[in-house]
């Protein structure tokens, strides 16, 4: 396989993975929890193509980078300034998404620590009720 088929390759490798990112991105907005598990599962497919792909560009190619390819006249400046956009468009929407994922877990202990009331924890009687020394949010004086 040439370097610039390996190239096309990953590009389109690179272009799948920012397409994802991005609906990950909106189900993450949108709180669509139910598409995030199909959306890791192409992320992890797409990360295993393009490790392949990097690993027979290495083999065949003895780890040359891109910038030995332009030197060399064998591939375009414009196909690997192409390749380092979309790698750093990449990159910003995994960071996008990661700080989203933290926003979100963040609101989720938020809100487990108001229901939760007090550090105590919660123990029940063998009768069903809830132990004194247990409080929380749904917890009556009588």
């Amino acid at each position: 396989m040439t370097i610039n088929e390996i190239i096309d390759k990953e590009t389109e490798a690179l272009e799948k993975l920012n397409s994802v990112l991005e609906v990950e991105r909106e189900a993450l907005i949108n709180d669509k929890s139910e598409e995030l598990t199909k959306l890791i599962e192409d992320k992890k497919s797409l990360f295993k193509d393009i490790s392949s792909i990097e690993k027979e560009r290495i083999s065949l190619y003895n780890g040359k980078v891109a910038s030995d390819f332009v030197l060399d006249g064998i591939v375009k400046k414009d196909k690997v300034d192409k390749l380092q956009c979309l790698v750093d468009e990449i990159r910003r929407k995994q960071e996008t998404n990661m700080a989203l994922t933290k926003q979100s877990i963040n609101y989720i202990r938020i809100i487990l620590n108001t229901m939760g009331g007090s550090e105590a924890n919660v123990t029940y009687s063998n009768d069903g009720k809830v132990g004194e020394n247990s409080t929380s949010i749904f917890t009556t004086k009588a």
